[in-house]
Formats: structure tokens, sequence, C-alpha cells
């Protein structure tokens, strides 16, 4: 399962700053963390590629018995669909108004934990409302230069981690700032090769993960059945 896990990121990692095909030029990103990339790929800042990147006002909401989800680092699932919202705290639907008038996340949007699980990230796939926590961004793609799913991927990437741990190095409250993520840089290939990158990532990922769940059901199946034989044993219920 651990070698999967590796295996799992390094496909990620891989597409979304090498490519799919190895036989193209490369050049020097100009970045020592993100090393050689596709010649024909772009380098910018983040914030080139984004329509907006923020976070809600730094106040905590009173929590009622039912309402709007308000979602923390510890809620975040890679996809949002995934989130269990009914577990999350929950605030009044005013609260969530008036905190969220700076930026409010939608469909096709990026959440990133800046404060203790740092770099966690989830892909909004669904049209709920819900609330994020002020320890986490949320990152709206320019559609016209890049998915948000590419981002997402790009921002579970071993190169990306790197830099975000040189910024919180440098960052004396131990937290990544919206600037610093800004100014972080990606190697942007065009749209139509970013979706080729997507589709390879997600069968790749899909077949990974089954083999994964495989394993952990084998594992449980195993632990039942030496229980159930131990207990056997010890109860007389063998016939040796």
């Amino acid at each position: 399962i651990e070698l999967l896990k590796e295996k799992r990121q390094a496909v990620i990692s891989l597409a979304v700053t090498k490519g799919l095909d190895p036989t193209v030029p490369m050049k020097d990103s100009g970045v020592e963390w993100l090393g050689e990339v596709p010649a024909h790929w772009s380098v910018s800042n983040i914030n080139y590629c984004l329509d907006d990147i923020g976070d809600v006002d730094h106040y905590m909401p009173k929590s009622v018995e039912k309402g709007i989800p308000y979602v923390m680092t510890g809620d975040l699932m890679e996809l949002a669909s995934n989130i269990n919202f009914g577990e999350c705290k929950q605030v009044t639907y005013d609260d969530y108004l008036k905190l969220s008038e700076r930026i409010r996340c939608s469909k096709g949007d990026v959440i990133m934990a800046r404060y203790a699980t740092i770099g966690s990230v989830s892909y909004v796939d669904v049209d709920t409302e819900f609330l994020v926590s002020y320890s986490c961004v949320t990152i709206k793609p320019g559609l016209s230069k890049v998915s948000g799913l590419y981002l997402f991927y790009y921002f579970k990437s071993d190169s990306f981690l790197k830099g975000m741990q040189g910024q919180i190095n440098t960052n004396t409250q131990g937290n990544v700032g919206i600037n610093d993520i800004k100014k972080l840089k990606i190697a942007l290939p065009r749209l139509f090769e970013q979706l080729e990158i997507i589709e390879y990532i997600q069968s790749e990922v899909g077949r990974l993960d089954a083999i994964s769940e495989l394993s952990r059901s084998t594992i449980a199946l195993a632990k039942e059945k030496r229980s159930a034989l131990i207990s056997a044993a010890v109860t007389g219920k063998i016939d040796v």
C-alpha cells in the first residue's frame, strides 16, 4: 500500500512537471525546485493564471444545529463531493453571507490549507453552498489559461510542495500567505495538453487506488480469519 502511494504521487508529479511525452525537448525552468520542463510550456507566477485567490474574514462564527457547513482543514478531502458536510461545523446563513463577501467557493475552484496540514488541497466538484475556514484559501482558476483540475494536481506535485516548504521556511509565522502562493511558479502546457494530462492522471490514479483498495480488503479479510482461527483454537473447536 505504501509503494502504491509513492507510485501515485510519482505519477502526478511527473505528469504536471514533465508532461506525457519523454521525447520532447526540455528547458531549464529557472526555478530550482521545478527543474527542467518541456520547452514549449510557459513558466510564470501562479497569480498569472488565476481569476482570484483569497480567504474569508478571520473570525470564528458560532455553531448552530443546522445551517451552512463550515469546512476546516481537517474536513478536506481530495474531492469536495467526498467531504462529509453533515459532520462539519454548521453556521447561520447570515454568517455565511457576511464572512464570504471577499470570496465565495464555487464549482471548479481549488481549496488549499495554509495552516496545520499545509498544502492539503481539495477540488470543488459540487454545486453546494459551504463556507471555507480562514485556515484555507480559495483559488479560482483563470479558465482561459488553466483548468481547475490541472491546478489541483499541480498543487499536489512534489515540486510544488517543495516550493511551498521554501516559503514556510522563510515565514516566521510557519504558514503560507496568499502573496506567497501568488509568487510561486507554475509550468503551464496549453489547455488541450492539460486535459490530456488530467485524463492520464485520473486513469492511472484510479487504477492504483483500485489495487490499493483490494489490498486493504485482503488485509481486513486475513485479520478476520486470523482472529477466527485463534478463537477456535483456544475454545477447543478445532479437532487436532
